[in-house]
Order: structure tokens, then sequence, then C-alpha cells
């Protein structure tokens, strides 16, 4: 499955730049009796975020270019979507991108009495963040915790 989602990073990612777009994931999963292409992509500029008409475009293109390639062997759903509001950070890249905003950090252990913390990421490191929560700013290590989002704001 991984030498699939390589190959459609490969051919996704130039159609998802000339849209003013960037991957963020691909996925490729059996669910049932179907098998499921997943593409995310989100905008460059993190103020500005994926409409219907984006994901059109890209899936369009996306498509031609799939049938053209034929790196998946047998048939599939595909779909392009953004990957929410809530997306995940993953790695140093993410942090780095979304240093300053609110972000969910959930813990596989209490911290503070909690296991869900909600503060701005205000820096990080290989293995940690650090989230400020009004005056604190508490220091985190990556390992324990269960997931790392961008926190929804109403």
């Amino acid at each position: 499955m991984a030498k699939i989602t390589d190959a459609v990073y490969e051919i996704a990612y130039p159609i998802a730049k000339e849209n003013g777009c960037e991957i963020f994931d691909v996925e490729y999963k059996k669910e049932g009796t179907d098998y499921v292409l997943r593409v995310f992509i989100e905008k460059e500029n993190v103020d500005e975020h994926i409409s219907i008409d984006d994901c059109e475009k890209v899936s369009r293109k996306l498509s031609d270019e799939l049938d053209k390639k034929d790196p998946i062997p047998n048939e599939y759903l595909l779909e392009v979507s953004s990957p929410g509001i809530d997306r995940p950070l993953r790695n140093n890249d993410d942090y780095e991108k979304y240093l300053g905003f609110d972000i969910d950090v959930g813990l596989y252990n209490k911290m503070n009495g909690q296991k869900v913390l909600t503060g701005e990421l205000s820096s990080y490191g290989d293995d940690y963040i650090v989230i400020k929560t009004g005056k604190e700013e508490i220091n985190i290590e990556i390992q324990k915790c269960a997931y790392i989002k961008l926190a929804i704001k109403f």
C-alpha cells in the first residue's frame, strides 16, 4: 500500500501545486468491499481554506492522470478533500507552519489534572512542543501526546 500512496503522491503533487495547494496526505485502504483512495489537500497559505472548487479541480485533473499512469491495479473510489479545520500536526514542518495558532493536545496521561490541553503553540523541538495557556507555558514531550491538532474556535 505504501508504494501506491507514494506513487499517487508523486502524481498529485504537481497537480495540487498548479492549483495553489499542497498535499497533506494520501490514504489508500479497503473499506468494506471497496478500495478508497483519499488525497487530502490544503492551501499553502495557512490563512486560506480549501473550497469545494479546489477539491473538484484537483480531483478532475488527478483522475485523468491516474487513468493515464495507472498506478493502482484494481478499481477504487477517488476522494479529494481537506484535512479539516482540526487538522493534525505531525512534524516540525507543521509546527513551524502553525506557530502562534491555538492547538489541542490529547495526552495519554493527565498533566495538570487534564488529558486535553488547549493553548497557543509557542515553540517546538524535535521531541517536544511548548504551548502557552494564559500566562503559563507548558513543555510537552511529543511521545506523551495521543494527538496534536489545530483547535476549533467558535
